[in-house]
């Protein structure tokens, strides 16, 4: 929100009073500053989040992998076969 504020050319005014919904264009100033502003302070913040946000995702996607393979694997001892009941016993 921050971000799309900064980047916009115009101020969009709410709920601040009886301008309400009054929209002006930004100057040349107000836009350098902005943009500078999300440059240096918004945009670092954004593309942290957009790395986190892709690792934590891959993480997870890994993991659910993962717990599929394990899940569907054969287990190495059958406790209910037969064949290996009669092979255990005395």
């Amino acid at each position: 929100y921050i971000g799309s504020r900064l980047k916009s050319k115009v101020i969009e005014f709410e709920e601040t009073g009886w301008y309400d919904g009054d929209i002006e264009e930004k100057s040349e100033a107000e836009k350098a500053r902005d943009l500078f502003l999300y440059r240096s302070n918004v945009q670092p913040v954004e593309e942290r989040l957009k790395k986190f946000s892709l690792t934590v995702g891959g993480a997870w996607v890994a993991s659910c992998l993962a717990l599929n393979v394990a899940t569907n694997m054969q287990p190495v001892f059958d406790q209910y076969d037969p064949r290996m009941l009669e092979k255990l016993s005395y």
